[in-house]
């Protein structure tokens, strides 16, 4: 009994370790995120405040380890970073006048909760993360959206009081 109990204490204490590394690691790439858009703020092609909003997201959902990840946060024109639509890999963000109106990063192994990722992205009008491993979404500050597709992501809390102005909405297969 006592070993089992040595045992158990032990995997607990590496489990925390493990959380407590990969917790620094997303800290450390959130930071080195929130650098480059200082960096580049003069360049990019979309406000420093949307640029900010997308390494939270990116951050929160885990982009290091999506399906399709290429040239975020490292090319400038945000409309070259990639994601995936599902079958193919293509360009995640399309923006207008300057600013994100969508994300398309279906089927893209995006894994989290959104609580801060896309509150500062006020003109975004499309949000398509179906097919992923969302746990939760802050839709707080997107009153622009008209479209939100977050069918297949199993157990999901999402509170939709802000978004009045939704015409299409897939919530299919989840929790």
């Amino acid at each position: 009994m006592k070993n089992k109990v040595i045992l158990s204490v032990l995997a607990f204490v590496a489990w925390i370790s493990t959380f407590a590394m990969m917790t620094m690691v997303d800290a450390a790439n959130l930071s080195t995120n929130l650098a480059w858009c200082t960096a580049n703020s003069w360049a990019i092609n979309i406000s420093y405040t949307e640029c900010q909003s997308l390494a939270y997201f990116f951050d929160e959902t885990n982009g290091n380890s999506w399906h399709a990840s290429g040239n975020w946060f490292s090319n400038t024109d945000v409309t070259l970073w990639k994601g995936s639509d599902g079958t193919n890999i293509g360009n995640a963000i399309t923006i207008s006048w300057g600013h994100v109106i969508t994300l398309t990063l279906n089927d893209n192994y995006l894994r989290g909760s959104i609580q801060s990722g896309v509150i500062w992205l006020p003109y975004l009008s499309g949000l398509s993360i179906s097919q992923s491993f969302i746990t939760g979404l802050n839709t707080s500050g997107l009153s622009a959206l008209r479209s939100l597709d977050i069918g297949i992501n199993g157990a999901m809390e999402a509170d939709f009081t802000h978004t009045t102005g939704l015409i299409y909405l897939n919530v299919y297969y989840n929790s």
